[in-house]
């Protein structure tokens, strides 16, 4: 919810604009919860064994089936719902350990990541089971998202590398990190908390 107000805030929200949409925003999000942060705090809900084993694990498939006018696409959707079989592999993944990191720490290392170390080759996926390949129709873009369900889409197509609104959301980023970490973060966040409640 902070980062739709936050990017709507800056006027840095809406792909028709050439921005990012909200749903390019959580995608990276959870990419980075998932992969970035460690010990990590979300699951792959699609990367969890059905067999408990994570020496030999054997997954289950929901195939969703799309095509994309040229031919037929086939995505697993299957998330693991049982919540003690994700604690166990989250356990796993995370060698015992626990990510206790604050929401605001970690939403400052979120614009960290994206305002200084993402590389746009780098895939943003937050399907692991698929194997991305970088192809030159995204060379141009700043971010290269993979959408979850239609795999050979790019949510963030419509943002170029070195645009003005890539060099904007970017400056955006970069004082946001300043905002968080002068305290002007948890006002934002007040606002946000208040226009929810009416």
């Amino acid at each position: 919810i902070y980062l739709k107000y936050w990017s709507k805030l800056n006027k840095v929200h809406g792909a028709a604009i050439q921005y990012l949409s909200s749903y390019s925003l959580i995608i990276m999000l959870i990419y980075f919860l998932q992969n970035i942060v460690k010990p990590h705090v979300l699951p792959d809900l699609q990367n969890i064994p059905v067999n408990d084993n994570y020496e030999q694990p054997v997954y289950k498939i929901e195939n969703y089936d799309y095509y994309d006018g040229h031919k037929v696409f086939k995505a697993n959707i299957h998330i693991e719902e049982n919540i003690e079989k994700i604690e166990k592999y989250m356990n796993y993944i995370n060698k015992g350990e626990k990510n206790t990191e604050s929401v605001s720490n970690l939403l400052l290392k979120f614009f960290e990541y994206y305002a200084y170390f993402y590389d746009n080759s780098e895939p943003i996926t937050i399907n692991k089971q698929i194997e991305i390949t970088y192809n030159s129709k995204n060379k141009d873009k700043g971010f290269f998202i993979q959408d979850p369900f239609e795999l050979n889409k790019n949510p963030a197509k419509s943002m170029i590398l070195n645009s003005y609104q890539y060099k904007k959301f970017m400056n955006c980023m970069k004082k946001e990190i300043n905002n968080i970490l002068s305290g002007e973060y948890f006002q934002k966040l007040i606002e946000v908390s208040s226009s929810l409640s009416e």
